[in-house]
C-alpha cells in the first residue's frame, strides 16, 4: 500500500509539471484526483462485496469458494489504473514543462484534495485487507483468488512508475 501511494505522489508531481498550458495541466491534475477518488471507492466496494458475502455464509452456515461480485470490482479497479496509465503518456507527450509558478499555483489548489484522495484511499486499502484477514480463518481459498485480482489491479498502478514517454 505504501508503493502505491508513493506511487500517486510521483504521479501527481509528474502530471503537474507535464502539459502545454495551464487549463491543460489543471485538466490532467483534476482527472488524477478523480481517478484516485474512484480507486478508492473501488477499493471501498470490495470490501463492502466480501463482507456482505462473509455475513451470508454465517447466515447460511455455508462456505465461500469465491467472491465473484469483489472479483468484478477489482478488475474495474484494475481498469483505474490503465486509465491512469493512458493519462499520464497523454501527460508526457507535451514537451513544455510548467513554470515554477504554475507548479505552486497547482500544488496549492490541488495538494489538500490530492492528499484526502491519498489517505481515503489508504484507509480503504487497509479496512480491506482487514476484512481479508479475517476472512481467510474459513474461507482461504476465495480469499487467496480475491487476492490474487487485487494484486493484478495494483500492478496497473505500479506499471506508472515505469512508464516512459
Amino acid at each position: 500500500m505504501k508503493r502505491l501511494v508513493a506511487l500517486g505522489c510521483a504521479l501527481a508531481t509528474c502530471m503537474i509539471v507535464a502539459g502545454c498550458g495551464s487549463n491543460r495541466r489543471e485538466g490532467v491534475v483534476a482527472t488524477t484526483l478523480n481517478k484516485l477518488t474512484d480507486a478508492a471507492s473501488k477499493v471501498q466496494t470490495i470490501r463492502e462485496k466480501v463482507e456482505t458475502a462473509l455475513k451470508d455464509a454465517d447466515e447460511k452456515k455455508i462456505h465461500i469458494d469465491s467472491f465473484p461480485e469483489a472479483i468484478k470490482e477489482a478488475d474495474a479497479l484494475g481498469k483505474v489504473g490503465k486509465e491512469l496509465q493512458d493519462e499520464k503518456r497523454e501527460a508526457e507527450k507535451f514537451k513544455e514543462p510548467a513554470t515554477a509558478e504554475e507548479q505552486k499555483q497547482l500544488a496549492e489548489q490541488y495538494r489538500q484534495r490530492l492528499n484526502d484522495a491519498f489517505d481515503r484511499l489508504t484507509s480503504e486499502k487497509k479496512k480491506l485487507n482487514e476484512v481479508l484477514i479475517a476472512a481467510e480463518q474459513n474461507h482461504k481459498e476465495a480469499v487467496a483468488e480475491l487476492r490474487t485480482k487485487i494484486r493484478a489491479a495494483e500492478g496497473e498502478f505500479e506499471a506508472l512508475i515505469r512508464l516512459r514517454s
